[in-house]
């Protein structure tokens, strides 16, 4: 909160006039203690609520305190969900379609313009660290499940 009050404090409309957007990291299930569901159901709602509660927390509570108004973009910046030791592709992929489609349903609401995944590739698709492995391709380029799942979601809402 300190940030965004600072900002609010001592950016001004310089501040706020120079700003095109703002980015928005959110990586549902991946650094806290809290383990995705194992149901796909209930794992695509979990996401969609996290991206929704990321979404808003950003817009309607930190933005005010920034004196950022609605008519600054706001950009998924990075998001993702890594696979490696103890995370599926198959929960990579359900992640990615419901934190996608989560955000192409509230981007009107909180005027959503840009949506980036975190990787394109993972870095090494061997290592024992899930740092390594936000990629929608192995390291060799070859694709994930979540490769085709991004391709038909780019395709779908890029109408």
């Amino acid at each position: 909160c300190r940030v965004w009050q600072y900002l609010g404090r001592h950016g001004g409309r310089r501040f706020v006039d120079a700003l095109d957007w703002v980015g928005l990291d959110a990586f549902p299930f991946t650094w806290n203690s809290t383990a995705p569901p194992s149901n796909p159901g209930a794992l695509s709602t979990a996401t969609a609520r996290f991206m929704d509660g990321a979404l808003h927390g950003l817009r309607s509570t930190y933005f005010p305190l920034a004196g950022i108004p609605h008519s600054v973009a706001l950009h998924l910046s990075e998001n993702g969900y890594p696979t490696g030791p103890g995370r599926s592709y198959a929960t990579q992929a359900t992640i990615l379609k419901a934190a996608v489609t989560a955000v192409d349903r509230a981007r009107g609401t909180y005027n959503v313009t840009g949506y980036r995944w975190f990787d394109l590739r993972d870095a090494d698709s061997s290592s024992a660290s899930f740092e390594s492995q936000y990629g929608l391709m192995q390291d060799d380029y070859t694709p994930k499940p979540a490769f085709g799942v991004y391709r038909a979601l780019v395709a779908e809402f890029s109408r």
